[in-house]
């Protein structure tokens, strides 16, 4: 039994700042424990339940010692002690008391292995405190004493001799801790009233047993703090930034991540759970790089693990070795079932800063695979920002003079279509939007039936009318064909769950579809060389502002066909369902398809939306412009349904595994 005890407070250990987090901690673990410690045939005896507390300590653990490091041992560190005479006399007294104590000290020391004399080292503290400085061997000696005194106080469970032990310990510590605030504070160019504000926590004096000779912990794990405005100072900033700290994330979680990183010994493990933005997030690619450099061996998804936080969670497992690791196992936490379940391997980017794509495993994984070679969106020759930001004040529902100039927001925004207008003073709007761009809400909703998935919803911009607010815009310095291709492309069913099963790793909040996420689509090459996907964009642009359910329906269906055909073609190859790795569909498709004259059409139609008239002339022009297209795009509609050819080859891409798991049928 007393060796449960003594491993109990030898291997749990907690900083906190928060003293009434430390007073639940030191609560939950007598509640989880007591269960213990009923002895006895007859009945239950009471034993003082094991010193696990005494391990539980309050500082902040950002700021302070770790260890007092190589140089300055080498340059044999000096600590300006100064202590006052009744102050050395106090804590005088309490070693002699201690020293009284011999025979139990002798006793316990014995039992416990430790190597040395306790009682003269005891001794030899009076001796070092008697100095007006002391050096890195001093320093050592005093560690060394404390580590032994705190071994024989976790073993004094029930004895008298706990608490004069404890208090000299304490007294020990509140010292030298003023001392190493003084020499941090003068090593850091900090002025120690402010440094006193934000507390310090030395490990290297509170944990000596831990940091002197093994180097860290063993296992390190924790729920650090999130966000940043409210989480610290502007004075703590700044001074977490003097150090060498450095957080683009802007995410408290991140600063803690990096500094428990120090408490773990080499070949120890760490884990923690942070936001889960840390694992696709664009300012977390720092943090993601770090962790890359160690050996991190498995990532979980646990989503909403707490229900009063709205934030998604994610956990990370790593050992402390500079040893890349390419195949990580990934997990998700299921709430049905309250446990953490494996979903299997997946294999890691050779760029230290790409999100981790943790959901690429299994079937996911053979398509991530198939398709990653691909050249991404980021390769090509576009430009992809948001809107312009700051403009709600200005921002009016009807225009009030002639050269206001009409905005979008992300949600008059849906596939192929503008739903609502606002327009902008002329003078406020950033001129270098006005022109032809594709135009997509950039707040992703997350939508959870029948199915949980997302739906990337632009319009095409042709004429560059618009300037643009609470959006992401994507633009082309000539090529508007390749803007209709990509329009496609970005309103399909692939296009949204590769988005949201690969780049945001399936999460249902803080979704952006800005650069850094768009950029990530790999795009196959034949999509840029052909206009059979453009084509279909154009069409879907115009008939989307009519009630043309069915045509928009199976223009959609035929679309979403296409673009697997251009991604998957050497696995129906493959997989025997086409006689050679070609785009068989794109080919039938092609001969039905007759161009438009989209972008007169596409002029006149916005000129009557965003200024109320035409001149006659304009009128009847976009009245024969509309009657011309639309009989165009019904006679290509028509053929292209009825033909059997076309059906056949859409009924055996939606067959496909990989098609059913992308429509959500897998």
């Amino acid at each position: 039994l007393i060796k449960f005890f003594i491993i109990l407070s030898k291997n749990i250990y907690g900083v906190d700042i928060n003293p009434s987090a430390l007073k639940i901690a030191k609560a939950r673990l007598f509640l989880t424990l007591a269960k213990h410690f009923k002895v006895g045939k007859e009945k239950d005896i009471f034993i003082r339940f094991p010193n696990v507390h005494f391990n539980l300590r309050d500082g902040n653990s950002l700021i302070g010692y770790v260890d007092i490091g190589k140089e300055q041992k080498k340059e044999q560190l000096q600590l300006r002690l100064f202590v006052e005479e009744k102050q050395s006399e106090y804590i005088t007294e309490k070693i002699k008391v201690v020293s009284e104590l011999k025979p139990y000290l002798e006793k316990t020391a014995k039992c416990l292995n430790l190597d040395g004399n306790i009682i003269e080292e005891v001794k030899e503290l009076n001796k070092i405190l008697a100095k007006r400085k002391i050096d890195w061997n001093d320093f050592k000696k005093v560690l060394r004493t404390k580590e032994k005194l705190i071994t024989i106080l976790i073993a004094s469970l029930n004895s008298k001799y706990a608490r004069p032990l404890n208090n000299l310990l304490r007294e020990i510590t509140d010292l030298f801790n003023q001392k190493l605030d003084e020499k941090f504070a003068e090593e850091h160019g900090i002025d120690l009233e402010d440094l006193k504000k934000i507390k310090t926590f030395h490990w290297i004096f509170e944990f000596p047993e831990v940091f002197l000779d093994r180097g860290g912990f063993d296992v390190v794990v924790g729920n650090p703090p999130y966000g940043f405005r409210r989480a610290l100072s502007k004075f703590e900033k700044a001074f977490l930034r003097k150090i060498g700290f450095q957080f683009p994330s802007g995410d408290m979680a991140d600063v803690f991540t990096r500094r428990s990183l120090f408490f773990t010994k080499k070949e120890g493990r760490f884990s923690f759970i942070i936001p889960k933005k840390s694992i696709y997030g664009d300012s977390w690619s720092n943090l993601r790089k770090f962790l890359r450099t160690y050996y991190l061996a498995s990532i979980a998804d646990t989503g909403k693990a707490f229900e009063e936080v709205k934030l998604e969670m994610t956990i990370f497992v790593l050992k402390k070795v500079k040893n890349r690791n390419l195949k990580l196992k990934a997990a998700y936490y299921s709430r049905e079932k309250s446990l953490i379940e494996m979903m299997g391997e997946f294999i890691d980017s050779m760029d230290h800063e790409e999100p981790f794509y943790i959901y690429s495993t299994g079937v996911l994984k053979e398509i991530y695979e198939s398709i990653k070679h691909f050249p991404k969106i980021g390769e090509m020759d576009l430009t992809i920002k948001i809107g312009q930001g700051n403009v709600t004040s200005f921002m009016k529902s009807e225009r009030i003079h002639p050269m206001d100039i009409p905005i979008l927001k992300g949600d008059d925004i849906s596939r192929y279509n503008v739903r609502n207008i606002h327009y902008l003073p002329f003078s406020k709007i950033e001129h270098d939007y006005l022109k032809p761009k594709l135009v997509f809400q950039k707040i992703i909703a997350h939508i959870q039936n029948p199915i949980p998935h997302i739906k990337i919803m632009g319009v095409f911009d042709p004429i560059g009318v618009f300037t643009l607010h609470d959006t992401a815009v994507m633009y082309h310095t000539q090529d508007k064909l390749l803007l209709a291709s990509l329009l496609g492309l970005l309103n399909s069913k692939f296009a949204s769950w590769f988005y949201y099963n690969y780049t945001y790793n399936r999460a249902i909040r803080t979704m952006d579809f800005i650069d850094y996420y768009a950029k990530q689509l790999p795009i196959p090459k034949e999509l840029t060389k052909n206009s059979i996907v453009a084509n279909l964009a154009l069409y879907l642009s115009v008939i989307s502002q009519r009630n043309q359910e069915s045509q928009k329906t199976f223009l959609n269906y035929l679309l979403d066909s296409l673009v697997c055909e251009l991604y998957f073609k050497e696995k129906f190859y493959k997989d025997s369902l086409y006689p050679e790795p070609k785009e068989y569909l794109l080919e039938e498709v092609s001969k039905h398809l007759k161009p438009i004259n989209y972008d007169c059409w596409a002029e006149l139609y916005w000129k009557k939306q965003l200024e109320g008239n035409l001149t006659e002339g304009e009128q009847k022009e976009l009245e024969k412009l509309e009657k011309e297209n639309m009989k165009t795009i019904e006679g290509v509609y028509k053929s292209l349904k009825e033909d059997a050819k076309i059906k056949e080859l859409i009924e055996k891409i939606k067959s496909h595994e990989w098609v059913k798991v992308i429509e959500g049928k897998g």
